[in-house]
């Protein structure tokens, strides 16, 4: 006897490309936004559900409470990657998350391709993945290696001076600065009357420098004294052989003037045309390049002058922030607040520096973020794949 046996197929169904992750938006980065040329291994600064400039709200990036969509509490399963199916991540740092708020600062850099000026650049975030418990990237990798420390001063509540490159040099609070609210999350907050600064360890072979940082001053200073905000310094002040890095100002340059100055065995000094107003927050850059220092104040160069030699093969200085300059060149204190110090060993571009103001001003305008879209679920199942009708099998012998 013959019967007809009819064999049903059953394919099990996955979606590796989304990695487990439920969620996923696009962050296009204008290209206008670019300053002069594209950029490579530029940190970008993406954030959002805090306060000041990144207080742009976007929805499900809380791990608690009402539309958490974020799984881990550290938001460790927040990633940032090349493609929509989160499978190519690219390089970040998390500068700081709260679950309960979804607030986050991150830095995004992608090592191998530029950031462009001529055309939008798109990527992706990707979040919501239960098993997700560990950080996803190396957050030192977000930086090049011409940065020799990045500060970021986080997080408002509890000040630490970390450092976030590959240096690891973790800065030290001289007479107890405090936390406060920075530009970007936290920030240090330094009183005068206390002498309060943070010291660095050595910073080897730090070449044709750029030092930069975001500071807010309440008010200038009424003496004539020089004051430091950030300086690197070696030796002792006091020959040729001596090459110290500042960036500050006098009151006696005028009200509100900052300088930036290059001492090799004499004073290398030039002001800026432009007077700050107080009480906000200012980005301010110094570069040297062995023949030419600069200055810039807010993205937009306000001073150029002669350099110092290229500072190599002179031992390894310290970077100091906000204190008298230890060699005793700069003897105020400042009452300030400062944020986001970094130093590199390069004189970092015009176009650079103006793209950093764009991002870390408004990052809202430097990139667009697209909404929140979910991944199709379930992302396993069963299904029927085929039937086929097989005869002339016999079930009984």
């Amino acid at each position: 006897m013959k019967k007809l046996l009819l064999i049903i197929f059953f394919i099990f169904i996955t979606n590796p490309a989304f990695a487990g992750y439920s969620y996923y938006r696009s962050i296009v980065v204008a290209h206008g936004q670019v300053s002069t040329s594209s950029q490579t291994q530029f940190p970008i600064l993406v954030c959002g559900n805090g306060s000041g400039v990144c207080n742009a709200s976007i929805s499900g990036l809380n791990q608690s409470g009402g539309g958490a969509h974020v799984q881990n509490s550290n938001g460790y399963d927040i990633i940032f990657t090349t493609d929509s199916g989160c499978a190519t991540p690219l390089t970040w740092e998390m500068e700081r998350y709260v679950a309960s708020t979804g607030e986050f600062e991150a830095w995004v850099t992608n090592t191998g391709t530029p950031l462009s000026n001529s055309s939008d650049t798109t990527f992706y975030m990707c979040y919501g993945n239960s098993a997700i418990s560990s950080f996803q990237s190396t957050a030192s990798s977000v930086w090049d290696s011409n940065y020799k420390g990045v500060w970021h001063l986080p997080n408002g509540t509890t000040l630490t001076a970390a450092d976030s490159t590959t240096s690891s040099n973790t800065g030290t609070l001289n007479n107890t600065p405090t936390a406060t609210t920075g530009q970007i999350a936290g920030a240090a907050s330094f009183t005068a009357a206390s002498s309060q600064y943070i010291t660095t360890a050595n910073i080897a072979n730090i070449g044709t420098p750029t030092i930069s940082m975001w500071f807010n001053i309440p008010s200038i200073p009424v003496s004539s004294s020089q004051f430091s905000i950030v300086g690197v310094v070696q030796g002792d002040n006091s020959g040729t052989a001596d090459k110290d890095f500042a960036v500050g100002g006098t009151t006696s340059a005028g009200p509100g003037l900052i300088y930036w100055f290059v001492y090799d065995g004499g004073l290398k000094i030039i002001n800026s045309t432009v007077s700050i107003s107080t009480g906000v927050w200012h980005y301010l850059v110094g570069t040297a390049d062995g023949t030419t220092q600069r200055l810039y104040i807010d993205g937009s160069q306000v001073a150029s002058g002669s350099a110092g030699t290229a500072y190599t093969g002179f031992g390894a200085p310290g970077l100091e922030i906000n204190g008298s300059f230890r060699g005793g060149l700069v003897s105020t204190y400042l009452t300030e607040s400062v944020d986001e110090v970094r130093m590199s060993n390069i004189a970092r571009s015009a176009g650079w520096i103006a793209t950093e103001y764009n991002n870390q001003s408004s990052p809202s305008t430097f990139y667009s973020v697209g909404t929140e879209t979910p991944f199709s679920t379930p992302t396993h199942s069963n299904q029927i794949s085929g039937v086929s009708l097989i005869s002339g099998v016999s079930l009984l012998n």
